[in-house]
């Protein structure tokens, strides 16, 4: 009897070893200085696709990858050349072609259903996002981390890989605020203080500032000589002989509990002083008062009082 060695045949299920890249043209974005963190853009597609040829009995292993270094604190963020900016990619997979995963992945199956061994055409497409991921710059961004998805079945293997083909430009939305304010307090007579709370000398004075257009404007004020102070009393100086009484600093008639010196969205004490910028932006006043407060239940020593606030802005 003759033993008859025939060659053992794979076909491969893809058309070629390699897929055409895909491109997405990211668009030149605004955002408020401060915008919190894991704020996006919309998600921006790819210009186009890329069909992958498949036998639909076979399962396809689908593995997207990005080539670059994580934002702390996120699994799906990479970093960009803006410290504040990141970036999220998704991309479709074989198993579900009519929803995209977010990068990275690594997930198999069959995703059709047909004849054994019919060739079946899938078209791949990617997305990309900008994500705040802290303090927000102005500038080009010209460097993006590239990534890409291999598709491996029984045989053979494609990788589509995916690029960003623009250079978007970001802009910092911010104000221009007036320097320093010195407000001129009224003598006043220790009578008028005659019990602990008690206040006296109300002031108006005003914090100017030309803003960017559509931005939330937020303020923290922080007390110069103790800025871990969270009252709503501002200590006074050194230098100031008056004893027993500090200052306080109200917005619409109420005070201000002060806080640590933070530009961070949700900061400790932050409060809103104007909601939105319109979409012209434009010059803003912003209306306080600051009243003396009696703080000691033993009598008060006469004598100048001064104080120190610092005001931090939030740009959201």
């Amino acid at each position: 009897m003759n033993l008859y060695i025939l060659p053992l045949v794979f076909l491969g299920a893809f058309s070629s070893l390699s897929i055409a890249a895909v491109n997405i043209p990211l668009d030149s974005a605004v955002f408020a200085r401060d915008r919190e963190v894991g704020s996006t853009t919309n998600w921006k597609a790819s210009t186009g696709s890329q069909g992958v040829w498949a036998k639909c009995s076979y399962e396809v292993r689908s593995i997207g990858t990005v080539n670059g270094p994580l934002v702390p604190g996120f699994s799906d963020v990479y970093q960009t050349n803006n410290p504040g900016i990141g970036v999220r990619f998704r991309a479709t997979s074989w198993d579900a072609v009519s929803v995209q995963r977010t990068l990275p992945f690594d997930v198999s199956g069959v995703g059709a259903s047909c004849k054994p061994n019919q060739d079946v055409l899938k078209h791949m497409k990617a997305t990309a996002q900008l994500v705040i991921v802290g303090p927000v710059s102005s500038g080009t961004i010209t460097a993006f981390p590239s990534a890409n998805v291999t598709y491996i079945d029984k045989v053979k293997r494609g990788v589509m890989d995916i690029k960003i083909s623009t250079a978007p430009t970001i802009k910092a939305s911010t104000c221009d605020v007036d320097g320093n304010i010195d407000v001129k307090m009224p003598n006043i007579g220790l009578n008028r203080l005659l019990e602990v709370g008690s206040v006296a000398g109300r002031t108006p004075f005003n914090i100017g500032m030309n803003c960017d257009p559509s931005i939330s404007v937020h303020m923290v004020m922080t007390d110069a000589q103790n800025p871990g102070n969270t009252s709503n009393v501002l200590s006074l100086s050194p230098g100031s002989d008056a004893t027993g009484v500090g200052y306080q600093i109200l917005r619409d008639n109420s005070p201000i509990n002060l806080g640590p010196a933070s530009s961070i969205a949700g900061a400790l004490n932050q409060f809103k002083v104007l909601s939105s910028t319109g979409s012209a932006g434009g010059r803003y006043l912003i209306p306080f008062y600051i009243q003396y407060q009696r703080t000691a239940s033993s009598k008060p020593g006469s004598g100048t009082a001064n104080a120190n606030a610092v005001f931090t802005m939030s740009y959201q």
